[in-house]
């Protein structure tokens, strides 16, 4: 494949572009080919420039692992992935391991574990969101959809109202027109309600 030659001459050329190198796995899981992006995925891992990288390719590993079947391969790599982000006061990526850590957990029914574990990452990207209401509708649709795997049927659809309320009020154009668009005080409210929710 002319790409992924492409890719293998810049690493060549300079050993220490991790980029290629997560090009190269991504490459190769398009082809199927695994073992193979799981091998340039720790070379990515091994000449990344920071622990911030470092820890964002981690969690591309961990994705891989879980879909080739391994998850407590992935739970390890979200877990370094975790440590080294903090280091670097990184909270998206943090985040970014709580979310993944909650699909994981969902798709293993691992329900209570996996909320707490979404409420984490949703905790970090709240605190930081510039769209408040985007992601307390994001937080309705996964909350819910942890209480449909529980069976609690009535919390789910009280999950669904809320969430329909909120895209009713970011798609109704006179909305921010009447000077109630996303503000500091805003922010601080939607904050509320949602720990309130979690």
């Amino acid at each position: 494949m002319k790409r992924s030659g492409n890719f293998k001459k810049a690493v060549a050329i300079k050993p220490d572009f991790h980029v290629s190198a997560g090009k190269l796995a991504y490459i190769y899981c398009m082809k199927e080919d695994y073992p193979e992006a799981e091998n340039w995925l720790n070379k990515a891992i091994s000449i990344a420039p920071s622990p911030g990288t470092k820890a964002v390719w981690y969690w591309v590993k961990a994705f891989v692992e879980y879909w080739c079947g391994k998850p407590t391969a992935a739970y390890t790599s979200l877990d370094q992935s975790y440590k080294l982000a903090m280091t670097q006061d990184n909270v998206y990526t943090m985040a970014g391991v709580d979310w993944f850590s909650a699909l994981m957990d969902l798709d293993l029914d691992k329900y209570d574990s996996g909320k707490e574990h979404y409420i984490k990452a949703f905790r970090n990207i709240f605190k930081n969101s510039t769209s408040p209401r985007n992601d307390t509708v994001a937080y309705f649709i996964f909350a819910g959809t942890f209480n449909i795997g529980k069976g609690q049927m009535d919390s789910a659809l009280w999950c669904l109202d809320n969430m329909k309320r909120l895209i009713r009020e970011i798609e109704e154009p006179a909305y921010s027109r009447q000077g109630t668009g996303t503000t500091a005080s805003n922010k601080k409210c939607f904050y509320q309600k949602w720990s309130m929710t979690a």
